[in-house]
């Protein structure tokens, strides 16, 4: 259901609108009567719309209030007025609005006006996501054609110096103080290899040769382990029944994205606690679908969500999150790679994926993987 503001300073013909847009389907979240009334209530309500009287009966008047909240929201306005003034709509016209609607209103223009606003909203709103998306697809790939070129090279120089420290370990008198710095020496360039390998997944590199799993009963698998060591703030909840099929992957790379997902919900709710729900679909695309992230062939699909209600993030976190080595958490508690990699392994399995999240209102992270048909 649609939300709707009203900010009109006569109360009669505020309360009438009011009735008359519930009456067709509308919910009125909020009404006003003063421009600094209106932008309060934009910020509180967040409505689709909102109805602004021109000619408010004190303070700021209804084009600077609209204005205003069109900056800090993004929220855009019809106009409510008794009288065209020229000069009036020319000021008007500078914010954009959806429309201009004449006092006093017939009814079903009024339902026009807001149809047609809420779609131009909707058109929007769609737009501005597909850029969004095409934004971060183009940054990631970037990001991963980088990444990939300097892992491989960097790989060599691992393989070189863990050569010849082999090799020279057999020359070395074994108890001597220069063995025992050799091994320290395989042992930290193990590790450092170890850790260039997350970066393969960063950046779609080809992993270990693939096998049938049901995908259901590995989301299953993994809950139950992660239900024994939750914190009792936190519960689980899960809707798996209706996904049986089977996904084309390695047990350990999903288990592996699963992980980081988990981890990630967790630590959004450390602290009040919450939900996390975890839901797997299956799904069949029929055409490629409105995503600019990646264009995915038409066919079977799993549609897994994993959806938390902590404490939420802002755009700018949201644009940066798949980012490798971005990071909020505090120095030591993490290091800015764990989504980064669940990126790498749904783009190395063909898939997509998105993220929602506003502060206060948890995150929401939706997987495109595609399945394996019975």
């Amino acid at each position: 259901m649609s939300k709707i503001l009203i900010v009109e300073d006569e109360v009669v013909l505020a309360k009438d609108m009011k009735e008359t847009l519930t009456a067709m389907g509308y919910e009125v979240v909020g009404d006003g009567g003063s421009g600094e009334e209106a932008i309060q209530q934009a910020q509180a309500l967040q409505p689709d719309l909102i109805l602004m009287d021109i000619n408010l009966g004190y303070g700021m008047d209804g084009i600077t209030a609209a204005a205003k909240i069109k900056e800090l929201y993004g929220i855009t306005s019809i106009y409510l007025t008794a009288y065209a003034d020229p000069q009036l709509m020319e000021r008007a016209k500078l914010t954009e609005p959806y429309g201009y609607i004449l006092k006093p209103f017939d009814p079903r223009e009024l339902q026009i006006a807001i149809d047609i606003a809420l779609y131009k909203h909707k058109l929007e709103k769609e737009k501005a996501e597909l850029q969004t998306q095409l934004l971060q697809a183009k940054k990631m790939e970037a990001i991963a054609t980088f990444a990939g070129g300097i892992i491989h090279e960097f790989n060599n120089m691992l393989w070189a110096i863990m050569g010849f420290t082999e090799l020279t370990l057999d020359e070395v008198p074994q108890g001597s103080v220069a063995h025992k710095n050799l091994q320290q020496i395989l042992q930290s360039t193990q590790r450092a290899k170890n850790f260039v390998a997350q970066f393969f997944t960063v950046s779609h590199q080809t992993g270990p040769e693939r096998e049938t799993i049901q995908f259901s009963q590995l989301i299953e698998d993994s809950l139950t382990s992660l239900s024994k060591s939750l914190p009792g703030t936190i519960k689980i909840e899960k809707n798996l029944e209706n996904a049986e099929g089977n996904i084309l992957s390695t047990p350990d790379r999903l288990q592996q994205m699963l992980s980081h997902l988990y981890n990630n919900a967790i630590y959004a709710m450390r602290e009040k606690g919450g939900i996390l729900e975890v839901t797997l679909e299956e799904i069949y695309l029929t055409e490629k679908p409105a995503t600019a992230e990646q264009s995915l062939n038409p066919g079977p699909y799993f549609r897994l969500t994993v959806r938390d209600t902590g404490q939420g993030m802002d755009r700018s976190v949201v644009d940066r999150i798949f980012e490798p080595f971005f990071t909020t958490k505090k120095i030591g508690e993490g290091k800015g790679l764990g989504l980064a990699m669940v990126y790498g392994i749904v783009r190395g399995q063909g898939g997509a994926m998105n993220v929602s999240s506003q502060p206060g209102q948890g995150t929401t992270f939706t997987i495109l993987l595609p399945r394996v048909e019975k």
